[in-house]
Protein backbone atom coordinates (compact mmCIF):
# COMPACT_ATOMS: atom_id res chain seq x y z
CA UNK A 1 0.00 0.00 0.00
CA UNK A 2 1.32 3.42 -0.99
CA UNK A 3 0.72 6.68 0.88
CA UNK A 4 -0.95 8.33 -2.15
CA UNK A 5 -4.02 6.21 -1.42
CA UNK A 6 -4.60 8.52 1.56
CA UNK A 7 -5.11 11.37 -0.91
CA UNK A 8 -8.19 9.57 -2.26
CA UNK A 9 -9.67 7.47 0.54
CA UNK A 10 -10.47 8.68 4.03
CA UNK A 11 -12.20 7.42 7.16
CA UNK A 12 -15.24 5.20 6.54
CA UNK A 13 -16.92 5.91 9.87
CA UNK A 14 -20.40 7.44 9.37
CA UNK A 15 -20.25 11.23 9.48
CA UNK A 16 -16.46 11.37 9.59
CA UNK A 17 -14.23 12.51 6.76
CA UNK A 18 -10.97 12.34 8.66
CA UNK A 19 -7.57 11.60 7.20
CA UNK A 20 -6.01 8.17 7.64
CA UNK A 21 -2.47 7.56 8.75
CA UNK A 22 -0.50 4.50 9.94
CA UNK A 23 -1.12 3.80 13.63
CA UNK A 24 2.58 2.98 14.06
CA UNK A 25 5.50 4.24 11.99
CA UNK A 26 5.60 6.65 9.09
CA UNK A 27 5.07 4.29 6.16
CA UNK A 28 1.80 2.48 5.35
CA UNK A 29 2.12 -1.12 6.58
CA UNK A 30 1.75 -4.25 4.46
CA UNK A 31 0.01 -5.81 7.47
CA UNK A 32 -0.93 -3.43 10.24
CA UNK A 33 -3.33 -0.73 11.34
CA UNK A 34 -4.48 2.65 10.03
CA UNK A 35 -6.03 5.22 12.35
CA UNK A 36 -8.31 8.16 11.58
CA UNK A 37 -6.81 11.40 12.84
CA UNK A 38 -10.28 12.81 13.53
CA UNK A 39 -12.39 10.06 15.17
CA UNK A 40 -9.54 7.62 16.01
CA UNK A 41 -11.29 4.65 14.34
CA UNK A 42 -8.78 1.94 13.45
CA UNK A 43 -8.76 -0.02 10.19
CA UNK A 44 -6.75 -3.15 9.35
CA UNK A 45 -4.35 -3.37 6.43
CA UNK A 46 -4.03 -6.96 5.21
CA UNK A 47 -1.65 -7.98 2.45
CA UNK A 48 -1.25 -4.31 1.54
CA UNK A 49 -5.05 -3.83 1.24
CA UNK A 50 -6.72 -1.31 3.59
CA UNK A 51 -10.10 -2.51 4.88
CA UNK A 52 -12.16 0.70 4.90
CA UNK A 53 -15.62 -0.33 6.08
CA UNK A 54 -17.87 1.41 8.66
CA UNK A 55 -17.48 -1.38 11.27
CA UNK A 56 -14.04 -2.95 10.66
CA UNK A 57 -14.08 -5.09 13.83
CA UNK A 58 -17.38 -6.76 12.92
CA UNK A 59 -16.34 -7.13 9.26
CA UNK A 60 -13.09 -8.90 10.13
CA UNK A 61 -14.78 -11.11 12.72
CA UNK A 62 -17.61 -12.10 10.35
CA UNK A 63 -15.38 -12.79 7.34
CA UNK A 64 -12.36 -14.10 9.25
CA UNK A 65 -12.10 -17.47 7.48
CA UNK A 66 -12.77 -15.94 4.05
CA UNK A 67 -10.10 -13.29 4.71
CA UNK A 68 -7.51 -15.91 5.69
CA UNK A 69 -8.26 -18.11 2.67
CA UNK A 70 -8.26 -15.14 0.26
CA UNK A 71 -4.91 -13.92 1.53
CA UNK A 72 -3.48 -17.44 1.39
CA UNK A 73 -4.80 -17.93 -2.16
CA UNK A 74 -3.01 -14.78 -3.31
CA UNK A 75 0.12 -15.64 -1.28
CA UNK A 76 -0.28 -12.57 0.91
CA UNK A 77 -0.99 -14.28 4.23
CA UNK A 78 1.73 -13.58 6.81
CA UNK A 79 2.09 -14.09 10.54
CA UNK A 80 1.84 -10.34 11.01
CA UNK A 81 -1.38 -10.31 9.00
CA UNK A 82 -2.77 -13.20 11.05
CA UNK A 83 -2.08 -11.21 14.23
CA UNK A 84 -3.93 -8.19 12.80
CA UNK A 85 -6.89 -10.38 11.84
CA UNK A 86 -7.01 -11.96 15.30
CA UNK A 87 -6.76 -8.63 17.12
CA UNK A 88 -9.69 -7.11 15.19
CA UNK A 89 -11.81 -10.28 15.37
CA UNK A 90 -11.45 -10.40 19.17
CA UNK A 91 -13.16 -7.01 19.38
CA UNK A 92 -16.40 -8.47 17.96
CA UNK A 93 -16.75 -11.94 19.53
CA UNK A 94 -20.48 -12.24 18.74
CA UNK A 95 -20.17 -11.73 14.98
CA UNK A 96 -21.66 -14.58 12.94
CA UNK A 97 -19.36 -16.17 10.33
CA UNK A 98 -20.03 -15.13 6.72
CA UNK A 99 -18.52 -15.90 3.32
CA UNK A 100 -17.73 -13.51 0.50
CA UNK A 101 -20.58 -13.69 -2.01
CA UNK A 102 -20.29 -13.50 -5.79
CA UNK A 103 -21.26 -10.31 -7.62
CA UNK A 104 -24.17 -12.13 -9.28
CA UNK A 105 -25.32 -14.29 -6.37
CA UNK A 106 -28.90 -12.95 -6.52
CA UNK A 107 -30.00 -13.32 -10.12
CA UNK A 108 -33.33 -11.91 -11.16
CA UNK A 109 -36.40 -14.16 -11.37
CA UNK A 110 -37.40 -15.31 -14.89
CA UNK A 111 -38.89 -12.47 -16.93
CA UNK A 112 -37.86 -9.20 -18.61
CA UNK A 113 -35.42 -8.27 -15.83
CA UNK A 114 -33.64 -11.62 -16.08
CA UNK A 115 -33.44 -11.32 -19.88
CA UNK A 116 -31.97 -7.83 -19.60
CA UNK A 117 -29.47 -9.08 -17.03
CA UNK A 118 -28.46 -11.98 -19.31
CA UNK A 119 -27.98 -9.53 -22.19
CA UNK A 120 -25.79 -7.35 -19.97
CA UNK A 121 -23.64 -10.34 -18.98
CA UNK A 122 -23.16 -11.29 -22.63
CA UNK A 123 -22.08 -7.73 -23.44
CA UNK A 124 -19.79 -7.58 -20.42
CA UNK A 125 -18.10 -10.81 -21.50
CA UNK A 126 -17.28 -9.47 -24.96
CA UNK A 127 -13.78 -8.27 -25.77
CA UNK A 128 -15.21 -5.02 -27.15
CA UNK A 129 -16.68 -3.75 -23.87
CA UNK A 130 -13.49 -2.23 -22.40
CA UNK A 131 -12.73 -0.52 -25.70
CA UNK A 132 -16.28 0.84 -25.94
CA UNK A 133 -16.16 2.18 -22.40
CA UNK A 134 -12.74 3.73 -22.88
CA UNK A 135 -13.81 5.31 -26.18
CA UNK A 136 -16.27 7.38 -24.15
CA UNK A 137 -13.26 9.10 -22.57
CA UNK A 138 -12.34 10.55 -25.95
CA UNK A 139 -8.65 9.73 -25.60
CA UNK A 140 -8.31 11.84 -22.45
CA UNK A 141 -5.71 10.97 -19.86
CA UNK A 142 -7.16 10.72 -16.37
CA UNK A 143 -5.64 11.50 -13.00
CA UNK A 144 -6.23 9.09 -10.13
CA UNK A 145 -9.05 6.64 -10.92
CA UNK A 146 -11.11 4.75 -8.33
CA UNK A 147 -12.74 1.71 -9.93
CA UNK A 148 -15.58 0.31 -7.83
CA UNK A 149 -16.52 -3.34 -8.33
CA UNK A 150 -13.69 -4.14 -10.76
CA UNK A 151 -14.71 -7.77 -11.23
CA UNK A 152 -11.75 -9.79 -12.50
CA UNK A 153 -9.84 -6.64 -13.50
CA UNK A 154 -10.35 -6.82 -17.27
CA UNK A 155 -11.29 -3.12 -17.54
CA UNK A 156 -8.68 -2.21 -14.92
CA UNK A 157 -5.88 -3.34 -17.23
CA UNK A 158 -7.07 -0.80 -19.81
CA UNK A 159 -7.65 1.97 -17.26
CA UNK A 160 -3.99 1.76 -16.25
CA UNK A 161 -3.04 3.14 -19.66
CA UNK A 162 -5.42 6.10 -19.36
CA UNK A 163 -4.75 7.15 -15.76
CA UNK A 164 -1.95 8.42 -13.59
CA UNK A 165 -2.83 6.05 -10.73
CA UNK A 166 -5.54 3.42 -10.20
CA UNK A 167 -7.33 2.05 -7.13
CA UNK A 168 -9.43 -1.09 -7.56
CA UNK A 169 -11.99 -1.40 -4.75
CA UNK A 170 -14.67 -3.90 -3.77
CA UNK A 171 -16.52 -5.00 -0.62
CA UNK A 172 -14.97 -8.46 -1.12
CA UNK A 173 -11.28 -8.82 -0.25
CA UNK A 174 -11.00 -11.77 -2.65
CA UNK A 175 -12.44 -9.74 -5.53
CA UNK A 176 -10.09 -6.86 -4.77
CA UNK A 177 -7.06 -9.16 -4.68
CA UNK A 178 -8.01 -10.85 -7.95
CA UNK A 179 -8.55 -7.52 -9.73
CA UNK A 180 -5.29 -6.19 -8.32
CA UNK A 181 -3.36 -9.24 -9.55
CA UNK A 182 -4.90 -9.07 -13.03
CA UNK A 183 -4.54 -5.33 -13.51
CA UNK A 184 -0.96 -5.15 -12.20
CA UNK A 185 0.46 -7.34 -14.96
CA UNK A 186 2.66 -5.63 -17.50
CA UNK A 187 3.45 -1.94 -17.75
CA UNK A 188 1.18 0.94 -16.81
CA UNK A 189 0.17 3.26 -14.00
CA UNK A 190 0.67 2.14 -10.39
CA UNK A 191 -2.28 0.12 -9.01
CA UNK A 192 -3.42 -0.24 -5.42
CA UNK A 193 -6.39 -2.09 -3.91
CA UNK A 194 -8.87 -1.32 -1.15
CA UNK A 195 -11.89 -2.94 0.45
CA UNK A 196 -14.73 -0.43 0.74
CA UNK A 197 -18.43 -0.52 1.57
CA UNK A 198 -19.43 3.11 1.82
CA UNK A 199 -17.23 5.34 -0.33
CA UNK A 200 -14.71 6.96 2.07
CA UNK A 201 -13.48 9.72 -0.26
CA UNK A 202 -10.85 12.01 1.18
CA UNK A 203 -12.13 15.62 1.13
Amino acid sequence: MKSWVFDVLGCAAPGCSGKLRPAAGAEPPRDGVLRCRKCKTEYPVLGGIPILVPAPDEWVAAYREAIVSSLAESRRLTRAGQRVIDSFAKRAPRAEPLRFGGDFAHAAAPGPDAEAFDAFLETAASEALPERLLSMLGGRNLGTVLELGPGAGSLSRHLRHHSKRLIVADISLRATLRALTTSSRGKGAPVEGAVVDAIPFER
